[in-house]
């Protein structure tokens, strides 16, 4: 398998990025994205939203699909460590960003959840239980330290 070698200088190491990354990044987002924004959004909003942050030192904008889980004013968005775009969310706490959540456009306050290992496989377990309606594995549970959680506050 392919793989792409890097070094970052934030002081964070990505992960090789492989061949399945690089297409994930270059067709799958931009396809998930477009259904997304369009009248045929129903086919993926059950548990998929589109969540634009801007970059803390660049101001760039970045827009990238994430799974959710929805409970009242809030949503979680569970991401991997590797991954790049909550890092955005990290200095002062909190950050504004924008949510497109069943066709409809939401400002939103999102914070990234300091959490210990135990708490992790906690809200892990109960993150993938409401996602998909099923116990997680015990097994799986060790997968846990490699997620970040992040909360956001839906804005009307």
């Amino acid at each position: 398998m392919a793989v792409a070698q890097f070094r970052t200088t934030n002081g964070f190491h990505r992960r090789n990025k492989t061949l399945g990354t690089r297409v994930m990044n270059a067709i799958v987002n931009p396809l998930v994205k477009a259904v997304l924004r369009s009248p045929a959004h129903g086919l993926l909003d059950r548990n998929v939203l589109l969540v634009t942050v801007a970059g803390h030192r660049t101001g760039r904008i970045y827009t990238m699909p994430v799974n959710y889980v929805r409970e009242d004013g809030f949503v979680t968005v569970m991401s991997q460590n590797h991954r790049t775009w909550w890092r955005n969310l990290r200095d002062g706490g909190a950050a504004q960003v924008q949510v497109l959540l069943k066709g409809k456009l939401y400002g939103g306050i999102a914070r990234v959840l300091d959490l210990n290992a135990a708490q992790k496989v906690q809200a892990y377990a109960g993150y993938m239980q409401r996602l998909t309606g099923k116990r997680v594995p015990d097994e799986r549970l060790a997968e846990a330290w490699t997620k970040v959680f992040v909360s956001i506050e839906l804005l009307p």
